[in-house]
């Protein structure tokens, strides 16, 4: 269960701040000029940072079946199998579902297309944070229950 919310968290944490990097970037550019921000210099660190712990727990923790280039996918046995199975499942049909009335809210909106951009970062980057989110709770529920 601890590779799972380590992948997750490490995954929500880095599309928020692609997320924040990309609205940054939208925010501040103009159309003759695009600005990279601060905001991309911490995406890279976590990025490059999460990848180091990575590979540092796929070292270390090998007793939990975590395999660096299967992440949160890793199994050590056939229970985790079915667990990350309905997991998957779950994330997906949730994510589908957030994704939907997402789109359902978007086309209500009646906004200016400066902040058009904005508004469509935050829905996509919320909608993957929602599925990493959703993963990690069902993997958790299921692994208790079975």
């Amino acid at each position: 269960m601890k590779k799972i919310v380590f992948e997750q968290v490490g995954n929500i944490g880095m599309v928020f701040l692609l997320a924040a990097a990309l609205i940054q970037t939208v925010t501040f550019s103009t159309k003759s000029t695009i600005l990279f921000g601060s905001c991309w210099s911490l995406f890279l660190i976590w990025t490059v940072l999460f990848g180091v712990l990575k590979w540092l727990y796929s070292k270390f923790w090998k007793n939990e079946g975590y395999k660096f280039s299967d992440g949160e996918f890793s199994s050590k046995d056939e229970r985790e199998k079915v667990v990350s199975s309905k997991a998957v499942t779950f994330a997906y049909k949730s994510t589908i579902t957030i994704l939907l009335v997402e789109c359902l809210i978007f086309a209500g909106l009646d906004i200016n297309s400066s902040y058009l951009q904005i508004v469509g970062i935050f829905f996509l980057s919320g909608s993957i944070m929602f599925g990493f989110l959703a993963y990690m709770l069902s993997w958790i529920f299921y692994d208790l229950k079975i």
